[in-house]
């Protein structure tokens, strides 16, 4: 089952994280001072369509579709 976007954006309030990775194939992740630290499951490309789609507005959704990246 896919967690909501919140419970991530949750886990890096906790753990003072400045950035989340999320990545198709990849755990989800995120930066702690100079680490990286795994916070997730491997991401499928149903779950990375979701957090797209709770995330992103329609030009970054277009950015995105185009880059295949977006910071």
């Amino acid at each position: 089952m896919t967690q909501h976007i919140n419970d991530w954006l949750e886990e890096m309030v906790k753990r003072k994280a400045s950035d989340l990775y999320i990545t198709f194939g990849s755990p989800i992740a995120v930066r702690v001072d100079d680490g990286i630290q795994r916070i997730g499951d491997a991401v499928d490309d149903a779950q990375l369509t979701t957090y797209i789609d709770q995330l992103l507005n329609v030009a970054q959704r277009e950015e995105f579709s185009i880059m295949n990246e977006l910071n």
